[in-house]
């Protein structure tokens, strides 16, 4: 039993909305990838009617496709204390989640909201979905990455 499970669910909601924000890093379960372990995600943008959010995953090794390639943001770990070693954020696509869906598994598990990326980072990641060519028109409107 941790500290957190003694605070009433009100309190442990409040505190999981408050970490769906710019630049919040997450360690998260991603259903959608094959692999039985959490990934640290960053959030880079919520869409207007704030339902859905939009998230960048953070890999330990950079993506090795040449055409990609670009495509990695280093983030170190000196910066980041909750990265075990310098890493890179794949910033070749946007992916999504519904905000209620984070919200619920922040407030059942409010330690994996695990602190924010630098604006340094923050900058260097926006700039580059911002110029993906990998990234459709689309979505880019959608999360304000283009008008």
């Amino acid at each position: 039993m941790s500290l957190g499970d003694s605070f009433p669910d009100d309190i442990k909601k409040k505190f999981a909305e408050r970490n769906i924000n710019l630049g919040n890093a997450l360690l998260i379960h991603i259903p959608e990838f094959s692999i039985t372990y959490e990934k640290y995600i960053i959030i880079v943008s919520t869409c207007g009617n704030k339902v859905e959010l939009a998230y960048v995953v953070i890999n330990s090794d950079p993506i090795c496709n040449p055409h990609l390639k670009a495509l990695n943001v280093e983030i170190d770990k000196d910066s980041h204390s909750f990265l075990a070693k310098d890493s890179y954020v794949d910033c070749s696509k946007i992916r999504e989640f519904p905000i209620q869906y984070v919200i619920d598994f922040l407030t059942h598990n409010p330690e994996r909201a695990v602190g924010n990326v630098s604006d340094e980072i923050l900058k260097k990641i926006h700039v580059t979905l911002t110029t993906s060519k990998t990234i459709d028109r689309l979505t880019k409107v959608k999360y304000g990455f283009l008008n």
